[in-house]
């Protein structure tokens, strides 16, 4: 074989090599990215319970200062879209006693959780869905009830404990708004009533 052969044989071979090796190290990389890609997502399920504050007001209210305080619950679940985000469902509902009577509210929301750091526990949330509320009181001694539904739009945030574990958990702090629009009650039409929600507790979440 004469020498430029030989150097075109060499050449050929190595180029093959590098070829290969580059082909190689691709092939890792998409196998390593889809095994990451796999093991970040699946299913999660959280329940919470803590403290609430509520506060309701309308337009032509004469009162704003119709504070209160109360506990609540929270359930949710749905999947892990990758590392960053989580997407799914959740009811959230707190109750308080006002005077005499009692207030409900019930929220069934879309929600996003996003994580903005990847080493870090912390994470906001937002959600929109339909707000439900009961409220049991007295008028002139007789016992009303009012049951009005609107929108629902909640937001918070929290830090997460041991996320990368099976179960874990985090604190959190959470605003829930009920948007009810006009309502009817026996002193007269309540303009664009808003009912607010304040949560502030602990969820345990199973991955």
């Amino acid at each position: 074989m004469s020498g430029p052969l030989r150097r075109a044989v060499a050449l050929a071979a190595l180029l093959a090599a590098i070829s290969g090796s580059r082909a190689y190290a691709q092939d890792a990389q998409a196998a390593s990215a889809g095994q990451t890609a796999q093991s970040s997502r699946g299913g999660w399920f959280g329940a919470g319970l803590g403290y609430a504050t509520f506060r309701t007001d309308c337009t032509n209210c004469e009162r704003d200062d119709l504070y209160s305080a109360g506990g609540g619950l929270s359930v949710g679940g749905g999947l892990a879209i990758n590392d960053q985000i989580d997407a799914g469902g959740e009811l959230c509902w707190a109750s308080t006693e006002v005077g005499a009577g009692e207030y409900r509210a019930a929220f069934v929301l879309g929600v996003v959780q996003f994580r903005p750091w990847r080493g870090h526990g912390f994470y906001i949330k937002g959600g929109l869905g339909l707000a439900y509320i009961r409220a049991s009181f007295a008028v002139d001694g007789e016992a009303t009830e009012s049951t009005p539904k609107g929108l629902g739009v909640h937001y918070g945030a929290g830090w997460m404990f041991g996320r990368g574990r099976r179960v874990s958990f985090a604190p959190f702090g959470a605003h829930y708004v009920a948007s009810l629009g006009d309502l009817a009650t026996t002193g007269g039409v309540a303009e664009n009533p808003v009912s607010n929600v304040w949560f502030a507790g602990v969820n345990i979440f199973i991955r």
